[in-house]
């Protein structure tokens, strides 16, 4: 590995593609791996890719690099390798939704990477609202139904932040979405901010049925006080 790091460091590509072409595999994956978080000139990288003993989609190797924790991959880099001719199209995003947000938005902008219905899924069980927002303005993004609206709101009604960015857009049909599951939003600000926004005659109702449980509630409580100290 050290002639490919004085090669690059010298600066002499022809003599880089020389040492390349009679290198070991695991030195050019062991270089990848070590350079990965830095920026990688981009003819060097390109050439680095090329001599990759992978024979097929690279896409493969770089989901590997990808699931590796301890692999902080500059976005630049991201960005050469998926337009490299042997990354190849229709990979799944949904195997990606882990990695960090500006990584996501080069996939998302991609040709070579498709979504499908289970991708907001994911997004909300990641619960990363900067991905979702990236998600929800991209020409990617599939529009759900109202059954499905209603499903997710029940399941992540818990992540609030980032399900009320999508209760929030005007393409989420909230119909669907059950009563039991409503009341449970009351109790959070987020939610219940965009809900009373965007169903106001739904929530309303359900927010005034709260307000008096409360009083009620504090009144049986200081009753309860009140006849403790007189006894």
């Amino acid at each position: 590995m050290n002639k490919i790091d004085n090669a690059i460091a010298s600066g002499d590509l022809e003599n880089l593609q020389l040492i390349l072409q009679t290198s070991t595999s695991q030195s050019i994956i062991s270089y990848l791996h070590m350079h990965l978080s830095d920026v990688i000139d981009h003819d060097v990288l390109i050439m680095l890719l090329d001599n990759m003993p992978i024979r097929n989609n690279l896409g493969n190797w770089l989901k590997v690099c990808l699931s590796d924790s301890d692999l902080n991959i500059n976005p630049k880099n991201i960005e050469i390798m998926i337009n490299h001719l042997r990354v190849f199209a229709n990979n799944d995003i949904n195997k990606y939704i882990k990695v960090k947000p500006e990584i996501f938005q080069l996939f998302l902008e991609s040709n070579k990477f498709k979504v499908d219905g289970n991708t907001l899924d994911l997004l909300l069980n990641d619960n990363h609202p900067d991905k979702i927002k990236a998600y929800l303005i991209s020409d990617k993004f599939i529009p759900l139904s109202n059954r499905e609206v209603a499903n997710l709101t029940e399941k992540y009604f818990v992540h609030s932040y980032s399900l009320s960015l999508i209760l929030r857009d005007n393409r989420s049909d909230l119909s669907l979405i059950s009563k039991k599951t409503l009341q449970r939003c009351l109790i959070n600000g987020s939610l219940l901010s965009v809900l009373n926004e965007r169903i106001p005659e739904i929530m309303e109702p359900l927010i005034k049925h709260k307000e008096e449980s409360d009083i009620k509630r504090k009144q049986h409580i200081h009753k309860d006080i009140f006849s403790d100290e007189s006894s």
